[in-house]
């Protein structure tokens, strides 16, 4: 291989991760940034207002979740629920809250998310045109293939953390 040659595969690999680097920071300022603009403030406000994690942990937050969720079953019975949105947002501020104090990053929670709908879409499920409209939808339990997922899932995350 010529110089030349060598230049211009250089230039070509250089060309590719600039183009991945720009690819990436384009996606995820533009689909992510309003995320981790919430989360950044939720954080400044959250720990001088109720305190630093290592002084009160994600029990107090996850016990205001349950009071919220609570006032959206209301809202969202109510035909009209006039604060339906509000009180959805004053339960996801909670769970990225208790999640933060938890010691997850965002990233972290995304993962966990993600891992845990793999888990959901391989469950069975039972048709919901034969459930309550207002009562939840459980899974089938005991069944062979979650425990595989599951586990699947487990040794998966042990790798990584390995």
């Amino acid at each position: 291989m010529t110089i030349l040659p060598k230049a211009v595969f250089v230039l070509w690999i250089m060309a590719c991760v600039w183009s991945v680097a720009w690819v990436t920071w384009s996606f995820v300022t533009r689909r992510y940034s309003p995320i981790v603009r919430l989360w950044r403030r939720r954080r400044a406000f959250s720990f001088a207002t109720f305190g630093p994690p290592e002084v009160r942990g994600p029990v107090g937050p996850l016990r205001h979740l349950r009071k919220e969720a609570e006032e959206v079953v209301g809202e969202a019975l109510l035909e009209h629920g006039e604060h339906l949105r509000e009180e959805m947002a004053d339960c996801f501020i909670l769970i990225l809250d208790a999640a933060d104090r938890m010691g997850l990053s965002l990233g972290d929670l995304i993962a966990e998310a993600q891992a845990k709908m793999a888990i959901n879409e391989a469950r069975e499920w039972p048709d919901w045109r034969t459930c309550s409209t207002t009562e939840p939808i459980e899974h089938v339990r005991e069944m062979p293939e979650i425990a595989q997922a599951v586990e699947h899932v487990v040794l998966s995350r042990e790798g990584a953390n390995a």
